[in-house]
């Protein structure tokens, strides 16, 4: 075979991939659209209840004859946004949208309701294409993911209610927000420039779109805040520890603090979502780069403490202390951490020490004074406890809490003289 030959066979082979790789996207957008109708076509019944009420057919702006204007002076529910009454929500294309529905088929609340069905399934297509260019290598996933979007009952609300259109028509736009920016800009040329710009009217799509998506819900305004750690994390990908930190010479902790922030950033996320041996894993891995990150000893800490294991909570903590670190309210901080860890431990001699040395540190933590009456309170000392709730009732006046304990040595102690 020629190479001319070899070339032509290549290129029908290619053309062949994307119509396959296009037919098998289509049938996943097909999949999903139909299981999104079907959770949701029992919702096309539905009458207009609750907020509906209010938002449309009570709602001035949204009935035939009235003015646009208005719709971009009042709030949702159609009063005067200066009034004391308001509720002080501005979606004013939301509203826009309610007018259109209205026009085009009345009052009908099943045209209402199948205007937000579509618009799940658009969301919901939408994701998995976002997925498949932006998360995940492998289409299949994005697939999963969608398919998991599209059928979670926390949707149900805002697919269901007619005023949740104001949800998904926002994480529409904010979807396509997200797409027009990724491809208006390019990868960064160096670790301190920013992205270069592709596409100057994907970009103006994407301010568009996201001021579309705050006047939509005022959540919208979200999508510019991903669009700027998009920037951050992925485009200008910084290294967990800078050049500087790799040298002979001693570093700037701020840039040290600076490099590990995305990722330990990550493992917080992990941990809270309960994920704690990813958390770990990551914690670690940054630590035997970067040894004297003192937050990622904190978050080490506290996730052996979720996990039960206390002596390893409290090692982290000592290890943090080792750090030595500069900054007075950080070191009084990790004393506080500490005492607090060792009361969990029933230590509570050890914990009043660890508070003591927190507040020689810094004097105004009220919630250390607190602790170590309440340690003196448990061991009967009274008079001690009186002293330190009262020293943390100055630095908090309105505590509660304080007040409460105070009202309880009160009782105390009458019982102890009424029994003497």
């Amino acid at each position: 075979m020629t190479d001319h030959g070899r070339e032509e066979e290549k290129a029908r082979r290619l053309r062949v991939s994307v119509r396959l790789e296009t037919m098998r996207g289509a049938g996943r957008c097909a999949a999903l659209v139909a299981l999104c109708a079907l959770c949701y076509c029992n919702s096309l019944r539905g009458e207009f209840v609750h907020d509906d009420v209010w938002a449309i057919i009570n709602n001035p702006d949204v009935r035939p004859g009235s003015g646009l204007r208005n719709i971009f002076t009042d709030d949702f529910w159609g009063k005067r946004m200066a009034d004391n009454t308001s509720h002080k929500s501005y979606r004013p294309l939301c509203i826009l949208t309610f007018k259109l529905n209205v026009l085009l088929g009345g009052m009908t609340p099943f045209y209402f309701h199948v205007v937000n069905v579509c618009l799940h399934c658009a969301v919901t297509c939408l994701l998995m294409h976002t997925c498949e260019r932006c998360v995940f290598d492998d289409s299949r996933l994005a697939f999963l993911t969608a398919l998991l979007f599209s059928v979670h009952p926390i949707h149900t609300e805002a697919v269901s209610g007619i005023v949740g259109r104001a949800d998904v028509l926002a994480c529409l736009l904010f979807l396509l927000t997200f797409l027009s920016y990724i491809r208006s800009v390019g990868a960064c040329l160096s670790m301190d420039s920013l992205p270069s710009t592709v596409s100057v009217w994907s970009l103006a799509a994407s301010l568009l779109l996201g001021t579309c998506a705050m006047l939509v819900k005022e959540t919208g305004v979200t999508a510019f805040g991903v669009c700027v750690l998009y920037d951050a994390l992925v485009l200008c990908r910084k290294p967990l520890v800078s050049d500087k930190a790799r040298g002979a010479g001693p570093a700037d902790p701020a840039v040290m603090l600076r490099g590990t922030g995305p990722a330990r950033l990550t493992a917080q996320v992990l941990a809270m979502a309960g994920r704690t041996k990813e958390a770990e894993k990551m914690t670690l891995g940054i630590i035997s780069r970067h040894g004297s990150c003192i937050e990622c000893y904190r978050l080490l800490s506290a996730i052996y403490s979720k996990r039960g294991n206390y002596t390893e909570a409290l090692d982290a903590l000592d290890r943090a202390l080792q750090q030595n670190p500069s900054d007075v309210t950080v070191r009084a901080e990790l004393h506080f951490s500490k005492g607090n860890q060792l009361r969990e431990m029933n230590q509570l001699d050890r914990a009043f020490e660890s508070y003591k040395l927190a507040v020689e540190l810094k004097p105004d933590q009220s919630q250390a004074w607190m602790n170590m009456g309440g340690i003196q309170h448990i061991k009967g000392d009274y008079a001690a406890a009186r002293m330190y709730y009262q020293r943390a009732l100055l630095l908090s006046p309105g505590s509660k809490l304080l007040k409460e304990n105070l009202a309880k040595l009160d009782r105390l102690e009458r019982r102890l003289t009424g029994g003497a």
